[in-house]
């Protein structure tokens, strides 16, 4: 396949929205900049807690970000778009507030294919789509929110993952964004050697609760995780 230049980027955006006044106009500027600075073909953008911690109250907000990055300039030249967006903070069972972003350039002019996990085929990506309702049922994407007895000792919150598989000119790649532990059990875990997060499994661990059936062989996988912010420039 022709060279594809990726920037990979997973960010924990919660802050933005806590203060949207002072942070938002700022991330979105480094954002451009890394951007029109790598000239990528490929973008995926992996958030957690999109909304901050009360999505309820930053719904208008939530709008915002994804019309700011709809307009942004330095994705002009990006004439192919998915968005999977968890923003249905009611479903309280269901709920991660994590968002996929995905922006393919026009200039990467091999076939780009996005994979169906229900008929277990890949179809051809044209446009733009914003997908936010439903998303566990959408067969483009696997979402779930981590059963409640991962975490007996806290009260269960919004962790889960979102997963998509893409091919780009021919390569496939699993792209999962996933929100695991919260700070309160990331302290416990350091309290003790061997850590309580660990000892007790009678459960199944998140990572192989993610795991998909398929038979198409994943060449590629990237896992995006709570990490703040990071940028990766990667060629494939």
């Amino acid at each position: 396949m022709d060279s594809c230049k990726l920037v990979l980027i997973t960010a924990n955006i919660g802050s933005i929205f806590e203060d949207a006044a002072t942070m938002l106009d700022r991330w979105f500027h480094e954002f451009s900049e890394h951007l029109l600075r790598h000239q990528p073909d490929f973008v995926a953008l992996h958030c957690q807690e999109l909304g901050g911690k009360t999505t309820k109250d930053s719904m208008h907000l939530i709008e915002i970000f994804i019309d700011k990055l709809l307009s942004c300039t330095a994705l002009n030249a990006f004439d192919r778009v998915r968005i999977f967006c968890d923003r249905d903070h009611t479903a309280v069972e269901k709920y991660t507030a994590l968002a996929n972003f995905y922006f393919v350039s026009r200039r990467f002019t091999r076939l780009v294919e996005l994979y169906n996990f229900k008929d277990r085929s890949y179809m051809v990506v044209t446009g733009s789509e914003v997908i936010c309702d439903r998303l566990e049922e959408h067969p483009l994407a696997r979402k779930a929110k981590f059963p409640k007895d991962f975490f007996p000792n806290f009260e269960w919150s919004r962790k889960g993952f979102i997963r998509t598989r893409w091919r780009l000119g021919g390569r496939p790649f699993d792209f999962v964004n996933i929100h695991l532990f919260h700070d309160g059990s990331n302290l416990v875990a350091l309290q003790s050697s061997p850590s309580v997060v660990i000892v007790p499994l009678p459960r199944p661990s998140p990572v192989p609760y993610c795991t998909v059936k398929a038979t198409a062989v994943v060449a590629l996988f990237y896992l995006f995780d709570d990490f703040s912010t990071i940028w990766v420039k990667h060629y494939v």
